[in-house]
């Protein structure tokens, strides 16, 4: 049998058809469906796109909104900082001023303990979601948030709310890449880069929310001026654990289990039957075993290594731009807002309310950033 082979003018490994042939059962049908599918869905307009997927649109914008909890979750402990009610319970005296603050230290881990955890979770999603597929991995970790919760809502140190931070940090590093990796299967071509595209999207919306209970919440003197804002955490898991549920399993993870019929059912239920017919969802199956099959047979003579040689080192420097733009303009800065409106003196009610008008910028990029490039570009100018 032949075996994954480097092209030597790009050092891009290719697999041959013959190779595929000893892979996949009834290949010559499997090839001829897979050709069919690939040669309508890239035909495919938006408009028709959205007609054959709705009811994936659904699902993804549904499961998409463990993000709002995430924007939310993440942001609104760094906007406690120089809330009153917070600073009477966890502030220490600052000799200089005679004013409660957070020390500098403890800034930093309650605004990077969940960082550390979403780490963590980024790295167990990745085995998780292939072991157990993204949507039981998505409910477990939706049962694991409702449990973590109560960490910051009762706490009574800092280093009690630190910790809090981190547990809690890794089930939103599960949610991070779960989504869009359930996104991007889901959907079809002409819709992902929209759909991946509103998860950023979520996120500015529960920055946004955290904005507004932070501010609603100033006038409330006890400790529930500050876990009441944490409490508002458990409205997301349960209607979000209902709607995982029920919702689909990746179809795409199905073919990679082998379970071809499971993943043409999964693609009946994500379609219009009215448009998308039985034999269009097995059209549709047998791209992705095609796919997967080349996938496997050149995984199976690749490493991490050669992300860093030949053609895949400019895809590599490429991603890891594209990311670290977001970093490099500032990106972090927007969860000290309140502070630095503080600092440069505003009062309290009028930091608040600025720091609502900055969050609301993020929702307005995101929309904006569906025309990709040029606003990269126009982004970090």
């Amino acid at each position: 049998m032949a075996s994954a082979i480097e092209d030597p003018s790009s050092g891009v490994l290719r697999t041959d058809n013959a190779e595929l042939a000893h892979e996949i059962e009834n290949y010559k049908d499997v090839i001829k469906d897979a050709a069919q599918n690939d040669e309508v869905e890239h035909k495919q307009t938006v408009r028709q796109a959205w007609g054959t997927h709705k009811k994936a649109v659904f699902w993804s914008v549904l499961l998409s909104a463990a993000l709002v909890m995430e924007g939310y979750d993440v942001v609104v402990i760094t906007s406690f900082y120089e809330q009153p009610s917070f600073l009477k319970r966890f502030g220490s005296v600052n000799p200089a001023t005679g004013s409660l603050v957070i020390p500098a230290r403890w800034q930093s881990g309650l605004g990077n303990g969940s960082s550390v955890g979403g780490i963590i979770g980024l790295m167990i999603n990745g085995w998780a979601s292939e072991r157990f597929g993204p949507r039981r991995t998505y409910i477990f970790s939706m049962f694991g948030m409702i449990v973590a919760i109560f960490g910051p809502v009762f706490s009574q140190t800092l280093i009690q709310l630190t910790v809090s931070e981190i547990l809690c940090g890794l089930f939103w590093g599960v949610f991070q890449t779960l989504t869009t990796a359930y996104a991007s299967e889901v959907l079809p071509i002409q819709l992902r880069h929209y759909l991946t595209a509103y998860i950023n999207m979520c996120w500015g919306f529960g920055i946004l929310l955290s904005s507004g209970v932070v501010r609603a919440t100033l006038s409330i003197n006890s400790d529930w001026g500050w876990r009441l804002p944490f409490v508002i955490q458990w409205v997301w898991p349960v209607p979000l654990l209902i709607g995982a549920y029920f919702a689909p399993e990746s179809p795409w993870w199905l073919v990679r289990q082998g379970r071809y019929d499971d993943a043409e059912k999964s693609v009946r239920r994500l379609t219009n039957p009215d448009l998308f017919s039985p034999d269009d969802a097995k059209r549709s199956v047998a791209n992705m075993i095609h796919t997967t099959a080349i996938e496997r047979k050149i995984q199976a003579r690749t490493s991490y290594i050669q992300c860093f040689s030949g053609i895949d080192l400019r895809r590599t420097e490429i991603a890891m731009m594209v990311f670290a733009i977001q970093l490099l303009s500032g990106e972090n800065l927007i969860g000290q807002g309140v502070q630095f409106f503080t600092q440069a003196g505003l009062g309290t009610i009028a930091t608040y309310d600025v720091n609502i008008a900055l969050n609301s910028m993020f929702i307005i990029g995101t929309v904006a950033s569906w025309f990709r490039e040029p606003f990269y570009l126009i982004q970090s100018a």
